[in-house]
This record gives C-alpha cells, structure tokens and sequence, in this order.
C-alpha cells in the first residue's frame, strides 16, 4: 500500500501541524504493521530520512528525475510511529504500471484548491487500487477531521497482496476465484459463480433485469463508456452515447416486447425497468460527466474514483439517494423523538414543511429540516428553538444532539466517510 501526497508550499506547516498531532495521538492505537515513510516533490523531489537514531529528520533532494535512485536504504521507509506520509515517485501511467506489476496500490491526497496536475492524478489510484481524496488546505475543522479519519482508514484497511483473477467459463456458468496473500502471509482464495439463464424470447431478457444493475454496468463499462473513460474521451460524446443506447434499448423493447394497443407517443417500460431513466439521467447530468460552475477537478476525480468502488445498491443509492422522513414520536418523559418513517421518492413535492428528513447516500448524508417543524424537536436537536438560528452547510456530527439519532444511523449503510 501506497500513500501518494502533492506538496504545495501554501498551507504546509498547517498539514504537518494537523498530522503530527494525529500521529501523537493514534500512534498507539494503530494496529497495522506497515512500513511508511514521507516523500516531497516541487521541481525536485524530496526525501526525508526518518530513522529514530536521528536526532531531527534529514532532507535529501534529488534533482535527477529520468533516472531516480535512492541515496540510502535505511531510514526512508519506517514503522507508524516514526514516520508522516509515504508516496512513490513520477506520477505518470508507466509508474502505474509498475506499481500494478509490483502489487502496489497508490492512495493520493490532493491538499489544494487549485487544479494542479491536471487529471492525471485520478487515473493513478484508478489503476493501482488505490483511492483519491481532495481538501481544500485544510482550513476547516472538518476538512481537518476528513483528513485524518481518510487516513487512519487507509492504513488500517486490510491488504491483499499477489491477488491472481482466473475466469471459468461453461455453458450458462462462469466461476471466478481471486487468489491473494493476506498481510499475515496466508494465501486465500475467494470463489464467486455466476449463473445466467438462456433464453430465445427478448421479452424473457428484458423481464429478469434490473435497474440498479443497468446503471452499475453502463457507469463502470469498461475503458470505453462514462466514469472509466471520463480521461479519455469528451464528456459530451459520453452523453451522447449514453442517451443513445438507453433510447435504443427501450425502442427494441417496444417494438418486440408490447403490445399492439400501445399509442404512438406512449413510454412504455418494462416491469423492473421503471427507474432506469431516472437513473441514467442522473448519471448523465453527475458531476463527473455534466460538471458544475462550482465543481473542481480534483472533487470529480475523487467522485469518480468512490464510484468505480461501490456495489451495484451503493451506486444506485448514489444517484438516486433515499429520502427518510423522520417522524416524531412520544417517549415516556413526554418528548418528541424523531423515529424511522418509511422511506420516499426523492422529490421535493414529498418534502413537508412540518418534518424532519434524511437523504442518505454512500458518500454524504443531507438533514432537511422543514420551516415549521415545532420549536421542541429543534431545541432537543440543535440547543436552538427558532428556525432561522439553524447551521446550514456542512456540520459535524457533533454539533446535533446524535443520541436522538444514533439508532437510526447504526441502520444506515455507507456513514464510513463521516
């Protein structure tokens, strides 16, 4: 495993400050056993020799980049407790390559609110299976907080390491084993089958699909289509093609699968098909492929590369997130408590200026709090009875009174990034 940190002069000492207190406070909780060390680079890149016996760490600049070798072996990569941040050296596709080959997975930190580098730092932790993730210098509490609980996590995440994918193919069967070593050195092996049934009838095809599967597949098809091929290929032509097949699709279901009675102007969809044009329209107007005035390149680089990670649910919860009233409820000292409600189509016409809601997806969790929710149920949630008081943006979990919700988020899935 790999850390990859950009180095700007802008805001340095505020990282170093923010992780050295990190590493004073969790250096004896970490349990992974993982050699780290810090690397540097501007023009030049920079080494730090981190060894205990040194009385500071020492800075070794290497000027020469075509051809780069280490000036020392010992003290360059060392144990949690001494170290800061470890990174690999050119950030080019050759180097992701190489990491691939050598089983190392690049996790990149982008600690700038300028676009520097262009787009090539997405496509590095997308080829090595590493991950992206952008703050901007740190400046918030919460970007503070992001920053480290993205880091512990990264560290302590189990590892695979030599992982080998074989593929059997029979007749309406494919049986897929990935092979790999655990950290601890013990090979393991994890078996998946997949069984398909075959049909002659289009109707049969388009009966046993699924929506959620849809968008997974035409979100993470290949090199050629949407999320993988967002470097490569114009983002309009990506719509475009997008539009075309779903339009495609659905035409073939028409003319094959309905019946005669069916007017000219009439959408007709298949039964557990229904929610596919509302999910690739959300994909086609996402960030990654219809970016916003306000939307960076490192915010879709790094919402690119927690897609391409998600399950089929977690990618439909993604761009198309439920939205959880929470209704009130009567406790035993006579106040209202927000419980679970039955969860609703994400759409402002279901929002009631009287409730409480939540709309949950993998990556962030939005509180509604309507206008006349009674003065009671703000005060328990926010120590503040009038509306206008209300934090808006982002908050910390902190900052709301989460015992009142704790039972409702241990339910929730995908809260590993709060």
């Amino acid at each position: 495993m790999t850390l990859y940190m950009c180095r700007w002069m802008d805001g340095w000492s505020r990282l170093i400050f923010v992780f050295r207190c990190y590493l004073q406070r969790e250096s004896g909780e970490l349990s992974a056993d993982i050699r780290v060390g810090l690397l540097t680079y501007d023009s030049r890149i920079h080494l730090y020799d981190l060894s205990p016996d040194l009385s500071r760490p020492h800075m070794l600049v290497i000027a020469e980049k075509d051809d780069l070798q280490l000036p020392l072996r010992e003290g360059l990569l060392v144990s949690i407790k001494d170290c800061s941040i470890f990174q690999p050296s050119e950030a080019t596709i050759s180097l992701a390559k190489e990491c691939v080959r050598q089983g190392c997975g690049v996790h990149l930190f982008v600690l700038s609110q300028q676009d520097v580098g262009g787009a090539w730092p997405g496509h590095i932790p997308y080829l090595t299976g590493g991950a992206l993730h952008a703050y901007s210098h740190l400046q918030g509490e919460m970007d503070r907080e992001r920053f480290i609980s993205d880091l512990r996590r990264t560290v302590e995440t189990d590892t695979g390491y030599n992982a080998e994918l074989r593929i059997f193919v029979s007749k309406g069967e494919r049986l897929v084993a990935m092979s790999y070593v655990s950290e601890s050195g013990d090979r393991r092996t994890r078996i998946h089958t997949l069984t398909l049934r075959c049909s002659r009838h289009l109707q049969d095809t388009f009966r046993h699909c699924q929506a959620q599967t849809l968008l997974t597949f035409y979100c993470k098809k290949s090199k050629d289509f949407l999320y993988c091929a967002a470097l490569e290929r114009p983002l309009q032509e990506l719509r475009e093609e997008l539009q075309t097949d779903i339009t495609e699709a659905l035409a073939s279901y028409r003319k094959h699968g309905c019946s005669a009675s069916v007017s000219a102007g009439q959408l007709v969809l298949p039964q557990h098909l229904r929610a596919l044009p509302i999910y690739m329209n959300s994909l086609r107007k996402s960030e990654v492929l219809l970016p916003g005035l306000r939307s960076s390149v490192h915010q879709r680089l790094q919402q690119r590369c927690q897609v391409l990670g998600m399950d089929a649910c977690g990618t439909a919860t993604h761009f198309y997130p439920l939205l959880q009233p929470l209704v009130s409820a009567v406790t035993e000292d006579g106040s209202d408590t927000p419980q679970q409600g039955e969860a609703l189509r994400c759409s402002s016409a279901s929002l009631d200026p009287t409730g409480l809601y939540l709309v949950q997806s993998p990556l962030t969790v939005l509180l509604w709090v309507g206008t006349q929710v009674p003065a009671c149920t703000l005060m328990e949630l926010f120590n503040t009875g009038c509306f206008s008081s209300l934090p808006s943006g982002e908050v910390s979990l902190t900052d709301i009174n989460t015992h009142i919700l704790v039972n409702y988020f241990i339910k929730m899935d995908g809260l590993n990034g709060l």
